[in-house]
């Protein structure tokens, strides 16, 4: 399954299936918008996974798979600050099976994602949602380790998202753009 602007993987992780829908976040305030086509869009912010440029229907493409597909995190907070040396320790422990130690994800045998890296130059920009750290703790918490969701405790979420996300990415060249009310969130990386 692929697109002109979303993988096969990416793809298909939207449209695996999922146990609440209902815990989305209704708006996406990086763009400036609320109640539009846009307005169940977090994850996914009109190319910044991947770092390119779409044109309008593309874009209507991704953004459409997402406000169907692209919901049902719950917002977890963390009974502590973020730790970034626990949470590498727990990186360590709990994700390099599938993520590595060196964070660059894993590749079948012709190449093709198995893992995704979650950072260098092969990652997710600095302008994805999962470079947040909120929202990167959100989607560890509800379904990490694979097949183990709900396994790790809100603080291990956040420990593991504060360190990945403090990783190395590529830049998102439309970052000045984001934001345009001031209301930039704290946990964004740049």
């Amino acid at each position: 399954m692929t697109s002109r602007c979303c993988p096969g993987d990416i793809l298909a992780w939207f449209a695996r299936p999922r146990r609440d829908e209902s815990s989305a976040p209704r708006t996406s305030a990086s763009f400036g918008l609320t109640g539009s086509k846009h307005s169940d869009v977090e994850l996914w912010r009109g190319g910044a996974v991947l770092g390119v440029a779409l044109d309008d229907v593309a874009q209507d493409v991704c953004l459409g798979i997402v406000a169907v597909r692209g919901r049902g995190f719950t917002r977890i907070k963390a009974p502590r600050p973020p730790d970034p040396a626990r949470g590498r320790t727990l990186y360590l422990e709990k994700c390099t099976a599938c993520h590595g130690a060196d964070g660059q994800g894993r590749s079948g045998p012709t190449g093709e994602y198995l893992f995704p890296a979650l950072w260098g130059p092969k990652s997710f920009n600095i302008g994805a949602g999962m470079a947040r750290r909120n929202t990167a703790a959100a989607f560890i918490k509800g379904t990490m380790p694979l097949g183990q969701g709900n396994s790790l405790t809100d603080q291990d979420a956040f420990d593991i998202a504060e360190f990945f996300t403090r990783q190395p990415r590529p830049d998102f060249a439309a970052k000045s753009r984001d934001w345009p009310k001031g209301d930039r969130p704290d946990d964004v990386p740049y």
